[in-house]
């Protein structure tokens, strides 16, 4: 019984030594994985913010309030600091103040989320046409997403694909004569027949091109 019991005994210790390491490794890895990550994301929200500053003529201090308010629209939103503070600097190299670029870059991180845009780059691209194309400004923003959504959830159309299709022919329909309701409404009874909104988006701008003003 002694040498059994012994052996279950050193068997017990030789186990937990075995768990204690294995802990301290994971532990290990897991910690430095965590800083890389953290690095990593230090160094993506500081180019962000290199380029938002190459692109704007903000103080220390309203690029220090841009940062603190960016953590609170990325936090309410669902977004990163980082993703925020790149869209604002795509809106600012547009010729938008550094508080209209932030206004934008919240929005359209809310177009991201209510669409089925991959990421905020091409729901960027696609607000940048469609409100220069109709002359929409930074505070009526929140109306197009709002109306691009309504659509998208109503109509056989995705909110992001309806948002494509006036990137494509937004300013040829406009200058045909159409308000955004009325291109909103060609494309997307274009698309409801085509099911491609490219080939919608050009077949609406052909038509309104053509036709008599």
């Amino acid at each position: 019984v002694k040498p059994l019991s012994s052996y279950i005994s050193e068997m017990g210790q030789k186990f937990r030594s075995l768990s204690q390491y294995l802990v301290s490794n994971f532990g290990f890895q897991a910690l430095t994985t965590g800083v890389r990550s953290g690095v990593e994301s230090i160094k993506e929200l500081d180019s962000a913010m290199t380029e938002l500053k190459k692109t704007s003529d903000g103080t220390k201090q309203e690029y220090r309030d841009f940062t603190t308010q960016a953590r609170t629209d990325a936090k309410d939103i669902g977004s990163t600091t980082t993703q925020i503070t790149s869209s604002a600097a795509d809106w600012s190299r547009l010729g938008y103040s550094l508080k209209d670029s932030q206004t934008m870059a919240k929005n359209t991180g809310i177009l991201k989320n209510v669409s089925e845009f991959a990421d905020i780059n091409e729901a960027t691209d696609a607000m940048v046409g469609i409100m220069q194309a109709y002359n929409y400004k930074p505070d009526d923003s929140m109306k197009l997403i709002d109306q691009l959504n309504q659509i998208g959830n109503n109509f056989s159309i995705s909110t992001s694909d309806l948002a494509k299709g006036l990137q494509i022919s937004g300013s040829a329909l406009e200058v045909g004569g159409n308000n955004i309701e009325q291109s909103m409404a060609l494309i997307t009874a274009y698309n409801s027949s085509i099911q491609d909104v490219s080939q919608a988006a050009r077949a609406a701008r052909t038509v309104s091109m053509r036709s008599p003003s």
